[in-house]
């Protein structure tokens, strides 16, 4: 054998070694530190959960809020703040903060920081309008903050249990600027921004300053790992494969036609929840033809949510309304209601389409006005499995009245970005937000999204009703009005399977799936 060719495979051999550590990102280079090793679908857009347009496991792991929800979702209980008191017949939030604590980089937390992530949160998070009733944070002592708000605010309490309340070092983002910090984020919570490789995976360390009151919990303070991984990983099946491969410890969002795999296997543990929020097409009323009322309420009596339920083995619930069953002021009368009106009706929607002008002249199933068919299309989510499989169910069906439906896939960040843009005639959407209030963030004309005046009061009245069945009510009004206008078309509400390996113990999910606390987890 040739010099050349021993050198050839030697170098061969060192290829593939090199290779095989750099595909498992953890397991075997880690094996000196004890590892948490997490899956999700959606790359974060940051770390800055200020600036930020939605929220993952990896926010709630880098923001304590200062309170929590249960697990049931019903009520709130402590977490950084030690206790709430609501006072002034609703309008003052007291919270009382644990003197001694620390960022995660060892600089003191005080009642100041917490009042000036609170402000700095209303002055640039594009959610700001969580605290719009918030008048003034107002410091009462050095373990004491008030906010002072306008009227009782309803809606808040999501927002106060959610990283929206997250306090940040506003020092760092001083010296540093916004765009740095949401690179690495300096904030109280369960972990630390150790390194964010774009594209593939974020490494957090686990913060040795942290602790919690959240009763829930039985380790209240730094978590049992020296670091946890979060691998992004958009494909589906790729995701899963690693999961099963033992390549991550607990993957997120189990694509729908995998879930039987592993249900029945003792070698690995499956939680379900139903999400607090639904699945929909958003409809660009602003494009030609769908600027005609006519079009899209043809469309919308054109989708069969059975026929997509079933494409999904029936791993989702269908919903004629814009909220779910798990959300505050879900209407069971109000969903029956919406049903009875926006059901699937095939001929109903070739009627309207005829009415409005729409023949096929050419006998090719396609309708034409004129010269131009009824031509559209579909943006599709590529890492949303349940999504990107309706896709197609959808496109045969509007096929069956006429309407030419192209599909296009994208990552659900350009997705929405399409969406924010004007840039769709369709779009396949998802929200997950315990409080009907996030549908002011989609429909409401201060969104950019969409502009409706009579539906601008109804969301706006709907904020404060304090009374949960005239709220509930308010919201359904909400709604109706719309579907008046054929701008959104439910379709269902995602079960939400996470997945664990059977090693993985104590690992706490609220009941809809949407929310992962891993305090209490170890690996046996």
């Amino acid at each position: 054998m040739s010099t050349k060719f021993k050198n050839f495979l030697i170098l061969v051999v060192c290829l593939v070694l090199i290779i095989s550590i750099s595909l498992s990102i953890g397991a075997s280079s880690t094996t000196d530190k004890n590892v948490l090793i997490i899956a999700v679908d959606e790359e974060i857009e940051g770390t800055d959960a200020h600036q930020v347009y939605w929220y993952s496991p990896v926010h709630w792991l880098i923001y304590e809020p200062l309170i929590r929800f249960d697990l049931d979702a019903k009520s709130v209980v402590p977490a950084l703040a030690s206790s709430l008191e609501i006072t002034n017949e609703g309008k003052d939030l007291i919270f009382k903060i644990p003197k001694g604590l620390t960022f995660s980089n060892g600089n003191p937390l005080t009642v100041e920081d917490v009042k000036k992530s609170i402000d700095r949160y209303k002055e640039i998070s594009p959610y700001s309008a969580d605290y719009a009733a918030v008048q003034e944070v107002v410091i009462q002592d050095d373990e004491t903050i008030i906010f002072k708000c306008s009227e009782p605010p309803a809606y808040i309490w999501p927002a106060l249990g959610s990283v929206a309340s997250g306090v940040v070092d506003t020092k760092i983002v001083e010296q540093v600027g916004d765009a740095a910090f949401n690179r690495n984020s300096i904030a109280y919570g369960a972990a630390i921004v150790e390194e964010w490789v774009q594209g593939s995976h974020i490494t957090l360390k686990t913060n040795p300053n942290y602790s919690t009151n959240t009763p829930y919990f039985e380790n209240k303070g730094p978590l049992n790992f020296d670091e946890i991984i979060i691998r992004f990983i958009p494909d589906v099946f790729t995701r899963f494969s690693e999961f099963l491969a033992g390549n991550v410890d607990i993957v997120w969002n189990i694509p729908i036609e995998s879930i039987e795999e592993i249900e029945d296997n003792d070698d690995y543990q499956i939680f379900e929840g139903l999400e607090s929020g639904v699945c929909w097409i958003m409809v660009n009323h602003r494009n030609e033809p769908l600027n005609d009322l006519a079009v899209r309420k043809a469309i919308s009596l054109a989708v069969d949510r059975e026929e997509i339920s079933k494409a999904l083995d029936d791993r989702v619930k269908i919903t004629y309304g814009m909220l779910s069953p798990s959300q505050i002021c879900y209407s069971a009368e109000g969903e029956k209601q919406f049903e009875a009106e926006n059901a699937y009706n095939i001929e109903e929607a070739k009627k309207l389409l005829a009415e409005a002008g729409w023949t096929d002249n050419d006998g090719n199933g396609i309708l034409e006005k004129g010269d131009k068919p009824l031509t559209i299309w579909l943006a599709v989510p590529l890492d949303r499995a349940a999504l990107k499989n309706s896709a197609p169910v959808i496109q045969a069906q509007l096929k069956q009245i006429g309407v030419d439906l192209k599909l296009r896939e994208y990552e659900t960040s350009y997705v929405k970005q399409l969406v924010r843009d004007h840039d769709y005639d369709l779009a396949l959407r998802s929200y997950n937000w315990l409080d009907p209030s996030d549908l002011s963030y989609k429909f409401h004309t201060d969104s950019g999204i969409y502009s409706d005046p009579v539906l601008d009061n109804l969301l706006d009245e709907g904020l404060c009703i304090m009374d949960s069945a005239k709220r509930a009510e308010k919201y359904t009004e909400a709604q109706k009005q719309i579907f008046s206008q054929g701008v959104a078309i439910p379709l269902f509400v995602e079960l939400k399977y996470h997945g664990m390996l059977k090693n993985v113990k104590g690992v706490k999910f609220e009941k809809t799936g949407g929310r992962m606390y891993l305090n209490d987890v170890y690996k046996e």
